[in-house]
Parts: structure tokens; sequence; C-alpha cells
């Protein structure tokens, strides 16, 4: 996905409850974005219309302009799977990934977009969706499907510094994407039903801070 590829256009305030036209290769689609709480329906909306603009699935499109690009050694596009339910419109999209291939996905985020000089993921989108559109306790915010926060936003026991942003999964899966110490760090589960309590990768995400400093 590249800045000529896809292009966002706000309409009105840059709030977090807005529209706009999201200019594609294919033309320009007009988008609602809406829920100022949660990005879940925004990405789904967004997300369909570029499907209808560009005639790809979502797992064939990061297939081909993510995974390909960053030089991910395990995912394929059958890795996503669609599902529908009554409560949107829009179908939700899970992904699997290995660790080594999260860890790159975090690690373009952290180059701002960019592998190996390209631009892979326009930087604007990379500021947008990693900054907080919605905002809770101790200083916890939520982007477009990126958590956010510094000092004890993700837990009483780990200090966070800067614009540190982190993606949460199943089971308590995440990446973490730390600028302030340049550090990726991945946690999956081998069973996503059973899962790890949040206090048990704070406490791991603590120990590895410690071993930095």
């Amino acid at each position: 996905m590249s800045d000529a590829a896809f292009r966002w256009e706000a309409h009105g305030t840059d709030g977090p409850a807005r529209a706009g036209t999201l200019h594609t290769a294919h033309g320009p689609v007009e988008t609602p974005v809406f829920m100022p709480v949660g990005t879940a329906g925004t990405v789904k909306a967004m997300t369909a219309d570029a499907v209808r603009a560009t005639g790809a699935r979502i797992g064939e499109a990061f297939a081909r302009e993510i995974a390909a690009s960053t030089g991910m050694q395990d995912f394929v596009a059958a890795d996503v799977t669609y599902k529908s339910g009554p409560s949107s419109t829009h179908p939700a999209y899970k992904f699997r990934a290995s660790a080594r291939d999260l860890a790159r996905f975090g690690l373009l985020y952290l180059r701002g977009g960019v592998w190996h000089g390209g631009q892979v993921v326009p930087a604007w989108w990379v500021r947008v969706s990693t900054r907080p559109h919605s905002r809770l306790a101790r200083g916890l915010g939520y982007g477009w499907q990126w958590w956010t926060g510094s000092g004890h936003a993700f837990s009483p026991r780990v200090a966070l510094r800067g614009a540190s942003f982190w993606a949460s999964g199943a089971g308590g899966q995440h990446v973490f994407v730390l600028p302030w110490c340049d550090l990726v760090l991945v946690h999956l589960v081998a069973d996503t039903t059973q899962g790890i309590a949040g206090d048990g990768v704070a406490r791991l995400l603590a120990a590895v801070l410690a071993g930095l400093s």
C-alpha cells in the first residue's frame, strides 16, 4: 500500500468522528468514518470500500502489499478468515500470523511505514492510526486498531515512555511498538481459547524493559 495507491482526504475536523474520501488506484471512494469510541466499525467500513474499489480480498491485498514487501516468511492469504454476524454489515477479518511476521509488521510501524527505504504504508496512516482518538483511564488511548499510551497506561507494572502503541489480539497476544527504546516485542499464545492473563503479559514486558535499563 503506497501513497500513490491509497490516500485519505478528511472532510471536516480532524477529530475522532468525520467522513472523507479514500483515493485508490481505481478511483475515489466516499467513506464514512464513525464510532468515536473504538475503531472496529471505522476500519471495517474503510476496508469494505477499499475491497469494492480494488476488487481484492483483504488477505490477498495484505499478502501482496505488506507481507511480500516486508519479507514475511510464513503469512499467506488464507491466514485471513472472514466472519459475518448480525451486529455489523461488514465482516470481521481475523488474521493468523507467526511471531517473526508480526515482528516485521511492528517494525514497519516503528519505522514510520518504511521498509528498506521504500514507503510501504503511507506515513500519514501510521501517524493517524497510532494516535489516540478515544481516551480511557490511566492515560490509555485507542487509535485505529492500536492501543496507545505512556506511563502505566498498559499496566501498573509497566512504565512506558513517549508515544508507545500496541495491538492486542485473542488470548493475550500482543505486538508492542516502543519508539522510545527502539523496540518491537511480540507475545503469542499456543491456545487462544485459554490465553494468558494480562498481568502475565505485563510481567514479561516489565522484565524485558528492566533488562534494557
